[in-house]
């Protein structure tokens, strides 16, 4: 990946990233509007109680008719009054609502009747009870800033339902009856929460009774209202209710809109690119205690690679052979890879790579130029001049004299040319720089080739000079051949030879089976399994291979859990040996090689600590 394209990706990396922050920002303030509104909303539209107090009176005043015994016209309450001087009666209906709550709102409704009441002595219920409206119920609201107050005034012809009264007894000849003219004012205070709206007990009645058809009256006013009653009214709601429950649809639709312009906008920038990145950080963030990150490429030179197709396969394989996970990405960034290498030269490769990267990030071609429009050229020809005759030269006389011809000079002699002298040679002298071959001199340690790091070898060879000195080394030297003597310590391999032991195969032998040589078998031993008290042991088939307790095969398995066939480690617990074909359960799996063999590993440590004391003795 050139610059340029590096530079063109990070800034659309930059660009797309600042976008994405901003509509984040955006969205969270809506949200954020959103449950302000939503909050707001619940609060002003919750139920609440509002307690208040009522009192009511009625003022009264009765009009005479002319007489020469009353010198005023009208009298006041607290009199009993003479009917047949009663002209009109002026009745003032007062009613007070007081409440502590402020700014809150109510509804309240009030109307003013009169109703004729004509009853016997003998029954408590009416004979005729007509209804006259004097004021229509009209329904009004307030708010509790301040007291509640209604006042309002009638005036009663006390003749008028005086004379209907007397008409109606005298039609249906009624002893015994008692009539009263019943003027009565209801007020009604309404809850403006719905589930508490009470009319039976908000409703405040002011009763004026006046009697008919008596020679002398006695008024009296009654009320319905309790003296010093404390009642409840149910609110839930305000005048900018309506408003803020607008507002709170605007911003659930915006944010609504705003969320589904961002997910389209995620979805609509990702390249490939954004997607390899996205999928890189959620690996390191998920499992960044897993993977080691190294700076340079793994050189994968001599492993059998073998391809993970996800991920948490990778996880899986880690978790059986217990090895770190290594990590390298390319300096551009366009491919990573993951691997997990074991010591029997097995890599474990998952990688992830951004495809067609070269595409993304390419250099727009320059749009061809418009080739110009040569501007027409008019030429005009000049005439072309006539040439001039030229004059015809004049013939000059030639006169020819004749030269002798000269003697011919002797030619000189060739000069016998110097012979190149030979070039000195001072190259071959430096020639015997190829001297540092006394480098096979080391030879005879060939025991650290197999050792996976021949490091030490070179070290000798920057000082060929002083090579003569470690030649007491030989003296050590032969202290390691003798050791390798204890090499005879694999002998316990011709102890698996008793193992193929013909006692088995007798065993066979009674019995009349066509094989009675057996099949020959191995039996391994999972490493999990193998310090328990009783180890299971698997049989498998050697393959061709002889192996000995405590070699290192690799195997087929199962994972159970997961329903697949896996490749695993196993250590040998039972050498070649045959076993009668009828005891086999299932059709004996092979092994897959040999990893390493415990004589080898006996023989490599044994190899490790002797260079190991040997460089504590160069060091001491």
């Amino acid at each position: 990946m050139s610059e340029s394209q590096k530079r063109r990706r990070d800034l659309y990396r930059r660009n797309r990233k600042r976008l994405i922050w901003a509509q984040s920002v955006i969205l969270c303030v809506l949200i954020l509007l959103l449950i302000v509104f939503t909050a707001t909303y619940a609060y002003i539209s919750r139920t609440y109680f509002v307690d208040y107090t009522e009192h009511s009176d009625v003022s009264i005043t009765v009009g005479l008719k002319d007489n020469e015994f009353f010198d005023d016209p009208y009298i006041d309450r607290d009199h009993t009054y003479v009917a047949a001087l009663i002209k009109n009666v002026y009745a003032n209906f007062i009613y007070d609502l007081y409440t502590d709550a402020e700014n809150v709102n109510y509804e309240y409704s009030y109307g003013v009747e009169a109703q004729l009441m004509i009853m016997s002595e003998r029954s408590d219920e009416p004979i005729f009870d007509p209804i006259y409206v004097i004021q229509p119920e009209q329904r009004l609201s307030h708010n509790a800033q301040t007291p509640l107050r209604i006042s309002h005034s009638v005036v009663l012809d006390y003749d008028q339902y005086n004379d209907i009264a007397n008409h109606f007894y005298e039609v249906y000849e009624l002893p015994d009856t008692i009539s009263t003219l019943v003027v009565r004012m209801t007020v009604k205070v309404h809850s403006t929460a719905a589930a508490y709206d009470s009319e039976t007990t908000n409703l405040h009645v002011i009763e004026l009774n006046i009697p008919l058809t008596e020679k002398a009256v006695d008024i009296e006013m009654t009320s319905s209202i309790p003296v010093a009653e404390t009642k409840q009214i149910a609110c839930n709601g305000s005048a900018g209710q309506a408003v803020v429950l607008m507002a709170t649809m605007v911003l659930l639709v915006l944010t609504l809109l705003m969320t589904l312009f961002m997910v389209a906008f995620i979805l609509l920038t990702r390249t490939n690119d954004t997607t390899y990145a996205g999928k890189i950080k959620r690996i390191l963030n998920s499992y960044k205690s897993y993977v080691q990150k190294i700076n340079n490429p793994f050189d994968k030179e001599g492993y059998q690679v073998l391809l993970v197709d996800t991920f948490s396969e990778l996880l899986e394989i880690r978790e059986t052979i217990q090895a770190p996970i290594l990590m390298y990405e390319n300096s551009d960034q366009t491919r990573t890879e993951f691997l997990i290498p074991t010591n029997t030269k097995l890599l474990y490769l998952y990688s992830l790579q951004v495809e067609g990267y070269d595409e993304l990030y390419a250099e727009p071609e320059p749009e061809p130029e418009p080739e110009p429009i040569p501007e027409p050229v008019v030429v005009i020809p000049e005439p072309e001049p006539e040439p001039e005759p030229e004059p015809e030269p004049i013939p000059e006389p030639v006169v020819v004299i004749p030269k002798p011809e000269p003697e011919p000079e002797p030619e000189p002699e060739p000069e016998p040319e110097p012979e190149p002298e030979p070039e000195p040679e001072p190259e071959p002298e430096p020639e015997p720089e190829p001297e540092p071959e006394p480098e096979p001199e080391p030879e005879p340690e060939p025991e650290p080739e197999p050792e996976p790091e021949p490091e030490p070898e070179p070290e000798p060879e920057p000082e060929p000079e002083p090579e003569p000195e470690p030649e007491p080394e030989p003296e050590p030297e032969p202290e390691p051949e003798p050791e390798p003597e204890p090499e005879p310590e694999p002998e316990p391999e011709p102890e698996p030879e008793p193992e193929p032991e013909p006692e088995p195969e007798p065993e066979p032998e009674p019995e009349p089976e066509p094989e009675p040589e057996g099949v020959e078998v191995i039996g391994i031993v999972w490493p999990e399994h193998k310090n328990r008290a009783k180890e299971r042991i698997y049989r498998y088939d050697p393959n061709g291979e002889k192996v000995d307790v405590g070699d290192i095969v690799l195997v087929p398995s199962v994972d159970v859990h997961r329903q697949r066939e896996i490749v695993r480690e196993a250590e040998v617990a039972q050498a070649n040996h045959f076993v009668d074909p009828g005891s086999l359960k299932y059709p004996l799996k092979k092994i897959i090689r040999v990893v390493r063999r415990k004589a080898e590993e006996l023989f490599v440590s044994m190899i490790m600590n002797e260079s190991q004391n040997e460089e504590k003795t160069d060091n001491e």
